[in-house]
């Protein structure tokens, strides 16, 4: 049930593209703004440019492949598209081609505390073409539905929200990678401010009633290869938690 770009052709199980165009091979199959785990082989290569993962959208994975080897990737589909895309001289064949849903729940190591306002931070190691950060103001750990990620993609910081289980992205911005550096987010009321490898990326806000009362915070990870060490989580004294002093 594939659908084959033109340079695409399928023989005894594995697909081959041949350098020509930029185009895909793909199924109609995800979900739209379900994450998902992608797991696939190149099994030969001998073009130039590059092959990516789909989840949605032409090119969705950050981080092109060039090389023989099996790759694991993660993101949220931003449309119904799985598959492979290759570009106009990428030549080669691909193997094993999987995709599975990932449950919010699974990505989650959340704490109760007792303020939706916190300082919280931790030290990040991202593996390629996954996502890895913190998660604040949730409003479930069996069931979250609503609530906010912070996380770093290897590229970009990213905060983004989930009302009802819909997602919308809220800050979005080019950030260097540095393995162990830290990423923070301040959340005051309705202003959050992300922070990473001690430089402000860039502030937003988020005003949904069902988010910025909830004080379910912690972790958040689309894959266990990635690494996070030296997690805080502070109160902002909104609530008067400093009054004392």
């Amino acid at each position: 049930n594939w659908t084959k770009g033109a340079d695409w052709t399928i023989g005894a199980g594995v697909g081959t593209k041949v350098s020509g165009t930029n185009n895909s091979i793909e199924q109609n199959v995800l979900t739209t703004g379900t994450w998902y785990r992608c797991v696939w082989t190149i099994s030969s290569y001998t073009g130039s440019s590059t092959m990516q993962s789909r989840f949605g959208v032409s090119g969705t994975s950050p981080l092109g492949r060039s090389t023989a080897g099996t790759y694991t990737e993660t993101g949220r589909a931003t449309g119904t598209n799985a598959g492979i895309n290759g570009g106009s001289t990428a030549a080669g064949s691909i193997d094993n081609v999987s995709y599975k849903a990932i449950t919010l729940s699974s990505m989650f190591s959340l704490s109760t505390l007792s303020t939706a306002d916190v300082y919280i931070g931790v030290d990040l190691i991202v593996s390629a073409n996954t996502q890895v950060g913190l998660a604040l103001n949730w409003d479930s750990s069996s069931s979250p539905a609503n609530g906010v990620i912070a996380y770093h993609d290897g590229t970009n910081c990213k905060l983004e929200k989930c009302v009802a289980g819909v997602w919308t992205s809220v800050i979005s911005a080019a950030a260097t990678y540095s393995a162990g550096a830290k990423l923070i987010v301040s959340k005051i009321g309705t202003a959050y401010r992300l922070y990473y490898n001690n430089v402000l990326i860039v502030s937003g806000t988020i005003s949904d009633a069902s988010i910025i009362n909830n004080t379910l915070h912690g972790l958040f990870s689309t894959d266990s290869s990635n690494m996070l060490d030296n997690f805080t989580c502070y109160a902002t004294g909104t609530s008067g938690e400093y009054s004392i002093l």
